[in-house]
């Protein structure tokens, strides 16, 4: 039988959840019902008045054997606002690969939307990418990860190498061998002495701050005020005004956000976002969403600050991917290294736009925030 892509409606709702269930076994959980509601009906750029979903589907014999899903939400490009839909949820099941269904999938939904972008990919749909390279996608500019390290400890690092080594069985009996000789305790031990030693030299000075910071359960309507007020100060940007906020962080069933408001003087300048670590995931806290001005230097300061407190010694590391060289310096300042870059892909059909969003001159302000960057993963 030959393959079929189309869109999906609600009617295909019950189908996309047995395939999820055969797709994913045991991680199934994490995506249906709760989760996929959420996120591809609940979204507030859905149309509910339509039956359509943002989901393309793949058919052999009227079954459904793959999906491409996407992350609905309004991008400011210079002064226009337009519709962007985030990659998310790709796969195929593993009797019918290599019949090009992702790439039909993919090409299926980029050219449905203006604008369609993927941030974090695997080696695999990196390579589905360059086959359907006449399609005219783009490379983002490269977006860095910054992480603190705050206190390593033994399990730590157990989990940390088994996780990185799932697939690579000589590097995993190497890692093994090493933990069985006390190789773990040495490495946390030189560790935690060296974030001591960093820690002499990075205490936070003590000049008088004006700034508030207070948790919030739901964002309101003073953050569609400070949208205003900064929107025009970031040249690519997701939109962040409530309605979007409340959707993405207050109306999550998967994972518990903290939300602060920083304001000062009463007026409110910035906010962050931040989740501990579920029992299933490495001991890493995570700086979801950081928002203030570009140039406000006192607010990022402080935001990056309250959420180093907050996180205390309980966990092994904070972890903060950033776009903005504003935000890049100030997380440096505060002990946080550079790592690995991850280097996002959009499709845009309109030829003024693709210029632009591929300009590293006009480098997106991209966060954890952004697609479904930021999701449960279980070791």
């Amino acid at each position: 039988m030959s393959i079929v892509i189309r869109q999906a409606s609600i009617s295909d709702k019950n189908a996309i959840w047995d395939f999820i269930k055969v797709a994913y076994g045991d991680e199934a959980q994490n995506k249906i019902p709760e989760r996929w509601v959420w996120q591809f009906i609940e979204n507030p750029l859905v149309n509910r008045n339509g039956k359509e979903l943002p989901i393309f589907i793949a058919l052999e014999d009227e079954h459904v054997v793959g999906q491409l899903g996407a992350v609905l939400s309004h991008i400011k490009i210079g002064e226009e606002i337009h519709q962007v839909a985030a990659s998310c949820d790709l796969i195929v099941l593993p009797d019918c690969r290599g019949k090009g269904i992702a790439q039909k999938l993919i090409q299926a939904i980029a050219e449905h939307h203006k604008i369609y972008y993927t941030i974090s990919c695997s080696k695999a749909t990196r390579r589905i990418f360059d086959r359907i390279e006449h399609l005219g996608y783009h490379r983002f500019y490269p977006i860095p990860t910054y992480r603190k390290f705050v206190k390593l400890s033994r399990e730590f690092l157990y989990r940390f190498f088994m996780k990185k080594t799932i697939n690579r069985p000589r590097m995993r009996s190497i890692a093994e061998f090493g933990f069985r000789y006390g190789t773990d305790k040495i490495i946390t031990l030189l560790a935690n002495f060296l974030i001591e030693i960093r820690d002499l030299f990075k205490r936070k000075s003590n000049k008088d701050s004006f700034s508030e910071i207070k948790e919030i359960e739901r964002f309101g309507d003073d953050i569609d005020q400070l949208w205003t007020a900064t929107c025009d100060k970031f040249k690519i940007i997701v939109k962040r005004d409530k309605q979007f906020l409340n959707w993405r962080f207050s109306d999550c069933p998967q994972l518990h956000y903290r939300k602060f408001i920083c304001r000062r003087n009463s007026e409110i300048k910035g906010y962050i976002v931040i989740r501990k670590p579920e029992p299933s995931e490495l001991n890493v806290g995570i700086i979801v969403d950081l928002f203030a001005a570009p140039d406000d230097h006192e607010t990022i300061e402080n935001l990056v600050h309250y959420a180093v407190d907050f996180f205390g010694k309980d966990i092994a590391i904070i972890e903060c991917p950033t776009s903005l060289k504003e935000y890049q310096k100030v997380l440096s300042k505060s002990g946080f290294l550079r790592f690995e870059k991850t280097e996002p892909i959009f499709f845009c059909m309109d030829s003024k736009h693709r210029i632009i969003l591929g300009s590293r001159e006009n480098r997106w302000f991209i966060t954890k925030a952004d697609q479904d960057w930021d999701q449960l993963r279980p070791i």
